[in-house]
């Protein structure tokens, strides 16, 4: 299978060297994309069967790109590869479609071992993470039924996107009361940003949005 690749990142040296080693392997670099807003305009112009994606990007996270282009109507591998260490992560993006997870400080070699195993039907995990990931899965469900109503509306309008103003005004709220929700709501999830919350609500399932 030729292995059309568009890469995702927002250092331009990760990006080089990430294509000058795929390149030696007889991968294809369709395009560079290096922020998340600017993948889904490549990706839907250039139409790549693999996308290796970083969590971190600006604009829109990867994680809200790896739900954009497993909807997209033509098939797509998404190796994820960051240096991201929070274990929610993989659990996330395993569980949204991606057909594996390599970290930036893992040998390059491991994105070819990725894309082959992809490429076969399996997954590719970090060896540290499997031993672990099952019961790390199940893991937020005991933090969620601390969440009250109230707090998952707000999780749902900061999904959204919705600034801490805007999300005053539609649930008719002072900005100090969603803000002090909204840093509740963190802290019982025991995450730092939008991004790590859009993890976690991906593994619980019992979280969609009122």
């Amino acid at each position: 299978m030729n292995k059309r690749v568009l890469l995702v990142d927002n250092h331009p040296l990760v990006r080089f060297g990430t294509a000058s080693f795929l390149i030696e392997q007889g991968c294809h670099i369709v395009g560079e994309a290096e922020d998340g807003a600017q993948a889904l305009l490549m990706a839907e112009e250039l139409k790549p069967n693999w996308v290796i994606l970083d969590i971190a990007l600006p604009k829109l996270n990867g994680l809200q790109v790896l739900y954009h282009l497993l909807a997209a109507d033509w098939p797509v591998n998404i190796i994820v590869f960051t240096g991201q260490e929070l274990k929610h992560y993989v659990n996330a993006c395993i569980q949204a479609g991606a057909c594996g997870f390599v970290r930036k400080t893992a040998p390059l070699a491991s994105l070819m071992c990725a894309m082959e195993s992809a490429a076969m039907g399996h997954v590719w995990l970090p060896a540290s993470r499997v031993q672990g990931i099952r019961g790390e899965q199940a893991s937020p469900h005991s933090l969620t039924h601390r969440i009250s109503d109230r707090e998952r509306k707000v999780i749902s309008l900061l999904l959204q996107g919705k600034s801490n103003n805007e999300i005053s005004q539609i649930l008719n709220r002072s900005p100090k009361t969603t803000s002090a929700q909204k840093k509740s709501v963190l802290q019982k999830l025991n995450v730092s940003s939008i991004a790590e919350l859009i993890s976690v609500t991906t593994i619980n399932r019992r979280m969609n949005p009122l």
